[in-house]
């Protein structure tokens, strides 16, 4: 079972995306392990945002147990408290369905041809899940067209997903709705790409209902159960 991300910083937003997801983490039992990325092994030549895929795919190699694997960005916090299986079996990623990655819909979508949010997903781990990050991957090595975003745009991973990945596996992904995953009111995984102080003040609340919800305190002790 695990639960990855990658640590970009230590402003007040991240910390606190970072307590809220370790308590719901802590909450199911899950790994949830935050990485600093190292350019050479894991985005040798690219923007750092190529280093999720990268270290998604190690990690689930090197995890055999875990069933999914978990990437969310340091601008994101799970807001709801289902499971990552809830979730998985609500959009069919089930060990028996062709279905294999599960992301959230691009909110802006205004041409018609956006299709995907890289900064959540979660993937099934399972040679065909780890076969299809690796497509995602090579995108800009097998594809000259996609070169210039090893290292250009912004959406650079989104767009090579939805212009070469999505069209070859389309039956092995689900797409939920912004409504549920990837915007900055999303229910149940909120992707905050404004990073303003409604948010930082949002998550302390969730910050305190989690505690509360988990340990029957805020304050238990005098500790804080994430600086253990």
């Amino acid at each position: 079972r695990s639960f990855s991300t990658i640590a970009e910083s230590s402003f007040p937003f991240y910390a606190a995306a970072r307590h809220v997801n370790q308590l719901y983490a802590a909450e199911h039992g899950y790994n949830l392990t935050y990485l600093r990325p190292d350019p050479a092994l894991h985005y040798p030549g690219r923007k750092v945002g190529w280093a999720k895929v990268r270290i998604l795919i190690d990690e689930l190699t090197q995890r055999p147990e875990c069933d999914l694997g978990v990437s969310i960005d340091t601008d994101a916090f799970v807001r709801s408290s289902e499971s990552i299986g809830s979730w998985a079996a609500a959009f069919d990623l089930t060990r028996q369905s062709q279905k294999q990655i599960l992301f959230g819909k691009e909110l802006h979508d205004e041409l018609g041809t956006t299709i995907v949010n890289g900064g959540f997903f979660v993937v099934k781990n399972t040679v065909v899940g780890r076969r299809l990050l690796e497509d995602w991957w090579r995108v800009p090595l097998d594809h000259p067209s996609h070169a210039h975003l090893l290292r250009e745009d912004p959406q650079g991973l989104n767009k090579c997903w939805d212009q070469v990945v999505h069209p070859r596996w389309a039956t092995s992904v689900a797409v939920g709705s912004p409504t549920l995953f990837s915007a900055p009111l999303s229910a149940v995984v909120r992707h905050n790409w404004f990073k303003d102080r409604k948010f930082v003040q949002e998550m302390t609340e969730v910050i305190a209902a989690r505690l509360q919800h988990q340990f029957g305190c805020i304050i238990c002790s005098e500790w804080i159960p994430w600086e253990r």
